[in-house]
């Protein structure tokens, strides 16, 4: 079957599937085949909108950096931190020992 078939099979199907039978499936559907009013901030869409990204960052700004373990469900014995507090720039690591409610 090539892609023409397949599309036209579609197409039967739908078609014989008819209107959908409760509101709440034409409720779901009501978007679909229909051009949508565009909603979001005129800014945005004209190219004029402000971005996380747009925001020049102050000297001395510090920054966030989290390292996740690569093993989904692991359970970590420990965490050396030293070889990170010595990057250039780093002013502070922290673990979940160090912010007691934020963890599980």
């Amino acid at each position: 079957m090539n892609q023409r078939d397949t599309v036209a099979e579609l197409v039967a199907d739908a078609r014989a599937a008819g209107e959908p039978e409760t509101s709440a499936e034409r409720q779901r559907q009501r978007h679909v085949g229909r051009s949508m009013e565009r909603v979001e901030d005129p800014a945005i869409l004209t190219g004029r909108g402000r971005y996380g990204d747009d925001i020049a960052v102050k000297p001395g700004t510090l920054h966030a950096a989290v390292l996740r373990s690569p093993h989904a469900h692991a359970e970590l014995g420990s965490i050396d931190t030293d070889a990170a507090l010595k990057l250039a720039g780093v002013r502070a690591v922290l673990t979940r020992d160090d912010l007691p409610g934020w963890s599980r």
